[in-house]
């Protein structure tokens, strides 16, 4: 300092004055005081910057923890260091996440597998002994099921190479949308055709209808979609394909069987050179004894042939076989005997293909 002094005076001439000196006293009194300021800045300054980076290790730590308490550790912890979960504070909340002491396993060793572990947007990989099952990865991580809690799959499920496995607290919540239903194809064999020809007797129609749906979410991954509610805005119409094969209509059978001219061995009696027609409904339509409409199930007059009364019928030559059937309904021509039976089929154009044909009816009870 002392130094410093001698040389502001060096410059000041001999001659001066002494008023001169005493204008300048203060202003060098305030070079004085702005050279101590500063020193003394970049010493307290020094320490300071000492004592942060003396303490980094314990900055890191502290970050460290808190990537721990949002639950990121499980997705930065090495593969060797397998924890143990903390229930959380409140429902939804991811557990915590401490290191715990287990088996660790060669994730290069054969018998090893590595199975992804998914808690909402967090994932890690564990590695487990072939065979292991869910349970046993969550117990390498040292997760124990909580109330509110869900895993997928299942506990006892055995896991493979690659699995996913989710867990996490469950939710669900519904919502309702208008949606597309593509129309279904129903391929079947029929003798209304010649055999091995092809013919679409009912066109098909993609339908429209308004669902309400309900997800379960475990750490919000959807692990289960159900239909609670749904109406038809638009029907869905089937199409109906039917080749030509030597087989009977109805799908129903009974206990009965066929001599080699392919008519029942054991009947009650037949009625022969029958009027047999063919009619349809729509889909969810009751016949007159209160039975669905179905194939089977034929028209007759109730005061010959009682309803619930179990037919066979077919063509004398047996170029053309209804089979089985159930007398379930009836209508005007067959109570003014205009016909004899009318024959139930999916489609109109099944009920025009058969036209009218002659049949014997045989009475099986």
């Amino acid at each position: 300092m002392i130094h410093w002094m001698k040389k502001v005076l060096a410059v000041v001439p001999a001659g001066i004055t002494r008023a001169f000196g005493v204008g300048i006293l203060p202003v060098i009194l305030a070079l004085i005081v702005f050279q101590v300021t500063a020193l003394t800045g970049q010493q307290k300054l020094s320490a300071e910057a000492i004592g942060v980076l003396g303490q980094s290790a314990p900055l890191e730590a502290a970050a460290e923890d808190e990537t721990k308490q949002t639950g990121i550790a499980l997705e930065t912890m090495a593969l060797t260091e397998p924890a143990a979960v903390a229930a959380p504070a409140e429902p939804g909340a991811l557990p915590q996440v401490t290191p715990v002491a287990r088996e660790w396993i060669d994730p290069e060793d054969d018998n090893a597998i590595a199975v992804t572990l998914r808690m909402g947007s967090v994932t890690r990989e564990v590695i487990v002994r072939r065979g292991a099952d869910v349970e046993d990865v969550l117990a390498m991580v040292g997760i124990e099921m909580q109330d509110g809690y869900e895993v997928s799959p299942g506990l006892g499920e055995t896991v493979h190479d690659g699995d996913v496995v989710t867990y996490g607290s469950i939710k669900s919540h519904e919502y309702t949308v208008e949606e597309v239903v593509p129309y279904e194809e129903v391929e079947k064999l029929s003798p209304l055709i010649e055999d091995g020809k092809t013919m679409v007797v009912q066109t098909g129609k993609d339908g429209l209808r308004r669902a309400t749906y309900q997800e379960k979410l475990v750490a919000g991954q959807v692990v289960e979609r159900t239909v609670v509610e749904s109406e038809w805005i638009e029907p869905m119409i089937e199409q109906h394909t039917i080749t030509g094969a030597d087989v009977a209509v109805s799908p129903l059978e009974f206990d009965v069987q066929l001599d080699e001219n392919g008519v029942p061995e054991n009947y009650a009696a037949v009625l022969t050179n029958q009027v047999a027609t063919g009619y349809s409904a729509r889909e969810g339509s009751w016949g007159a004894s209160g039975e669905k409409t179905t194939p089977g199930h034929v028209a007759v007059d109730p005061r010959e042939i009682p309803y619930g009364t179990k037919l066979y019928i077919t063509s004398r030559d047996g170029s053309f076989v209804y089979g089985y059937a159930v007398a379930t309904d009836t209508g005007i021509g067959l109570l003014n005997d205009v016909v004899d039976v009318d024959l139930f089929y999916d489609t109109y154009d099944e009920s025009c293909l058969n036209g009218r044909k002659i049949v014997d009816i045989y009475i099986l009870e």
